[in-house]
């Protein structure tokens, strides 16, 4: 990395002296953006340490083991066939159905509040369609 920086600056060195026979003055903002893009190129991200990063990973593989565990308990709770024929949801999946299945309970909940309400108000009413 540091002899490829080196060469660099030689070879804008040599192309900026007087040895060059297409001495522009659109040279000095070319270079500029030659050096631009040459820095752009070196940025790295910084190097993490070994243990940090096996730190960083063990974290992420609980995290992830955490959210499967979680993904696996609603597969269990929510009304989907749990034989060993059928295939497991995607997490996906899982959370479309639960989501559904959520807003089909909600859905039922507020028809048996409304049929309550109707039965406080006429005890002696048939029940609304």
């Amino acid at each position: 990395e540091v002899d490829r920086e080196n060469s660099n600056s030689n070879n804008n060195n040599h192309s900026s002296n007087g040895n060059n026979n297409n001495n522009n003055n659109n040279d000095d903002d070319d270079d500029d953006d030659d050096d631009d893009e040459n820095d752009r190129r070196r940025v790295r991200k910084t190097k993490i340490p070994k243990t940090v990063r096996l730190n960083i990973n063990a974290r992420e593989r609980r995290r992830m083991h955490d959210l499967n565990d979680a993904l696996d308990e609603l597969r269990h709770v929510i009304p989907y066939a749990h034989s060993p024929s059928v295939r497991k949801l995607s997490k996906i999946a899982t959370l479309l159905l639960a989501k559904n299945y959520i807003l089909m309970q909600t859905n039922a909940l507020n028809e048996l509040k409304r049929v309550l309400i109707c039965l406080q108000q006429n005890p002696s009413s048939e029940l609304p369609p």
